[in-house]
């Protein structure tokens, strides 16, 4: 049965009996047949790098790039917070079914395969320093930072 690329997740059910794991492949696909013994269950894994580019300009704007190795089942996961204090969302480009937050934090319905997912945001206010709230769902250690003046 062929699913669009688009769709977020996904609970299947026959004859009344929920499908706990319904397999859809890269291509769209949603397999109907039951997993075989033999085959192993894949660990839910999610590897993730963070560039920022901040752009010099009145005001400040920040397009954050975030990407994405996915493996696993397919799920719902809550990242950040993905923005910066004193600064707002001007656009979000996904792939994933997504939605920011109030709070900054970023909710994806992921599945298996390599995402990037673009923030762009700007300061409100005046910008004597960048900080960035403390991570509360999952986030990277380390994030790579370059600086655009103009």
């Amino acid at each position: 049965m062929q699913i669009p690329a688009n769709t977020g997740l996904i609970a299947l059910s026959i004859n009344d009996t929920p499908v706990t794991l319904p397999q859809l492949d890269t291509e769209g696909r949603l397999w109907l047949h039951q997993r075989s013994e033999h085959q192993t269950a894949v660990e839910n894994r999610l590897d993730m790098r963070v560039y920022r580019r901040i752009i010099d300009d009145i005001p400040l704007q920040i397009i954050t790039r975030i990407e994405m190795d996915i493996a696993g089942q397919q799920r719902e996961i809550v990242l950040g917070p993905v923005m910066l204090n004193k600064h707002i969302a001007m656009s979000l480009n996904s792939p994933l079914p997504a939605r920011l937050e109030a709070d900054g934090h970023l909710r994806l319905q992921v599945r298996p395969g390599s995402w990037t997912i673009t923030l762009h945001t700007r300061q409100v206010g005046t910008a004597n320093q960048l900080t960035l709230a403390a991570s509360e769902g999952q986030w990277v250690d380390e994030e790579i930072w370059v600086f655009e003046a103009r």
